[in-house]
């Protein structure tokens, strides 16, 4: 076994070398064909290692030393198994090689009730053609329903090619769950086009929903449309604290006064994720955000004074605000807020 393992690292070494040569030169003489079963394997395992730096003819060409026409056989082996291991191995591998011949079989894998299959998957089959089966990928995710939305996000980062039109057509369809990723894509890949989605979104029954449009408008940023603006906020009234605490962050991203007071008020929330957003968004409006935070340090309103205050504290100790600010009101106020804050701590400590 020791033996069997020393010869393989050896071999491994030898081909590594090869191969960064190859990838730095291009020189196909600096390659030889692996001559056994396990050369073949270890020079396989490099490629997938090395598929990163790998791309078009390099890869056709390493695909060749291996023999790409038995890969291929193998993998639709492997693929027609009735072992669960030996699919999401060859569908991954499928995927890396680039193997497009296999992308009818993987088609009919995204039928399958496997979740960890249906990953890997989606995942080769964008690798394999981009954004050509786009639409039946997220069409099977969402009648299999078991996949977290953060892994689909993730796979939808791995298309190169404009999708503006698969999120067109599931946004007309009525699978909410599908609705949701669209709204959340527009925002990251910032198609405008989901500005009008959003805008009707924000008024869905759903929560779920209703989440997902703020965080696809966080994306967007402030495109300075009052009408689209106000809509939005109109969640700060929102029954659910979760969509009020996702205004919170959006909030972050518009600068504007009607959004600064809309801050100030989720600053007196009953919810203390929808303050701490409040908060945090009001840190980054600048002066003015500033000034209602120093205020709401006076307030009446403990749960406010308290988040405000800590807010400003951490920003004093990790960010140096006092030696950002310009001698003024706010700075002064900092100041004596916290010169206060200490005196009443050793008031309670010393009595």
């Amino acid at each position: 076994m020791i033996r069997a393992l020393k010869i393989k690292e050896n071999l491994r070494k030898e081909f590594e070398k090869e191969l960064a040569d190859y990838i730095s030169h291009k020189d196909q003489n600096r390659l030889r064909t692996p001559a056994t079963k396990r050369e073949r394997r270890v020079f396989e395992e490099l490629i997938l290692s090395y598929g990163i730096f790998l791309t078009g003819e390099a890869k056709e060409r390493l695909l060749e030393v291996i023999g790409r026409e038995h890969k291929i056989e193998e993998i639709r082996k492997k693929l027609k198994s009735s072992n669960p291991w030996r699919k999401r191995i060859a569908t991954y591998q499928g995927g890396e090689f680039g193997l497009k011949e296999i992308a009818p079989l993987l088609l009919e894998q995204l039928k399958l009730k496997d979740r960890e299959l249906l990953y890997i998957t989606a995942r080769a089959l964008i690798k394999l053609e981009d954004r050509k089966y786009l639409k039946e990928i997220l069409q099977a995710i969402g009648e299999d329903r078991s996949m977290e939305k953060n892994n689909v996000l993730v796979l939808v980062e791995l298309v190169e090619g404009d999708i503006r039109d698969i999120l067109e057509e599931i946004m007309e369809g009525s699978d909410s769950f599908l609705h949701a990723l669209a709204l959340e894509i527009y925002g990251k890949r910032q198609y405008m086009e989901g500005v009008p989605r959003i805008e009707k979104m924000v008024e869905s029954p759903l929560k779920e929903i209703r989440i997902a449009a703020l965080k696809g408008a966080a994306a967007l940023g402030d495109i300075g449309d009052a009408d689209y603006f106000n809509k939005i906020a109109a969640l700060k009234t929102d029954e659910q604290w979760e969509v009020r605490a996702f205004l919170a962050k959006y909030l972050k991203y518009v600068k504007n006064g009607h959004g600064i007071e809309i801050l100030g008020s989720l600053m007196k929330d009953s919810n203390w994720h929808v303050r701490t957003n409040a908060a945090n968004a009001l840190k980054e409006q600048g002066e003015e955000g500033l000034k209602i935070l120093v205020a709401m340090m006076d307030s009446e309103d403990g749960f406010a004074a308290d988040k405000a205050t800590e807010v400003i504290q951490k920003e004093v100790i990790f960010h140096g605000l006092l030696d950002n600010l310009e001698e003024g009101t706010i700075k002064n106020r900092i100041v004596q807020n916290m010169e206060k804050e200490l005196m009443e701590v050793g008031e309670n400590i010393y009595g």
